[in-house]
């Protein structure tokens, strides 16, 4: 595995505990740093 693919499965990861716990995704950005590009997202309660 590549450094990208165990960071992409990490997230994945904590995504469905984060969505099981009431939390939503609430925004996905990607953002450019000096050795690619950088994926953000935010989580907010669901309520």
């Amino acid at each position: 595995m590549i450094p990208a693919q165990i960071l992409d499965e990490v997230i994945r990861s904590v995504s469905a505990l984060l969505l099981g716990g009431g939390y939503k995704k609430s925004a996905r950005s990607f953002v450019s740093i000096a050795d690619g590009v950088a994926r953000v997202i935010q989580f907010r309660p669901a309520s």
